[in-house]
């Protein structure tokens, strides 16, 4: 498969990506001057944030590019086959749907046990 982004378009990524990497650094710059090196689990906590939080970004970012050189979401997409598909795959279709359901009850159940964990209370 073969994917075609213009010049503009692969610019602007370039330039978000650039411009979201330098909001990060100087994040990190500034939490560094304000706290120094003393405390390195904050400054490792604080570093863990950033990296997370910019790097969803990143990801966001990257998936919106591929999205649009393809013309359509990767879940439009696959919602599409399901549509199509149904009747003949739709036992299949269920049990992922089952599973995604069942796997995003645990989930909950397991953020809710750690919260109460951390807090002692709910």
């Amino acid at each position: 498969m073969s994917l075609t982004v213009s010049a503009k378009d692969w610019d602007a990524y370039i330039r978000r990506l650039a411009a979201l990497d330098e909001t990060a650094a100087g994040k990190m710059r500034d939490f560094v001057q304000k706290h120094g090196f003393g405390d390195m689990g904050a400054l490792i906590d604080y570093a863990y944030a950033l990296a997370t939080k910019y790097g969803e970004g990143a990801a966001a970012l990257s998936a919106a590019m591929y999205d649009a050189a393809e013309g359509e979401t990767s879940q439009e997409k696959i919602n599409s086959l399901r549509r199509e598909n149904y009747a003949e795959h739709r036992e299949e279709i269920n049990a992922q749907k089952r599973a995604a359901y069942a796997a995003r009850r645990e989930r909950q159940r397991e953020d809710k046990a750690n919260y109460i964990d951390i807090t002692g209370k709910w």
